[in-house]
């Protein structure tokens, strides 16, 4: 299921979705290799400033939710949506 997942994952193209370069298995341990993302998550945020009722909070909201938009126009849905997965 990891590797069917990844596969799928890395065909996506989309400016908002990391990109997977890699999928592999070492010793019998999969991984995946991904771009890297600098920043904070979204988790990291709301822990800095108590809460994102702001503009900065509906901007976060409103690119989520357009992300999230594509990847179902692709049948995919994603199953650990929560803030620490959400790069700034």
């Amino acid at each position: 299921m990891f590797i069917k997942e990844a596969r799928v994952i890395s065909k996506l193209d989309h400016p908002n979705i990391a990109k997977i370069y890699h999928i592999g298995n070492s010793d019998d341990i999969l991984y995946h290799a991904m771009e890297f993302v600098d920043g904070d998550t979204l988790s990291d945020l709301i822990e800095m400033h108590g809460d994102l009722n702001s503009d900065k909070g509906i901007e976060c909201l409103i690119t989520v939710c357009e992300t999230l938009d594509f990847v179902r126009g692709k049948n995919i849905v994603h199953r650990d949506i929560k803030p620490g997965n959400i790069m700034i």
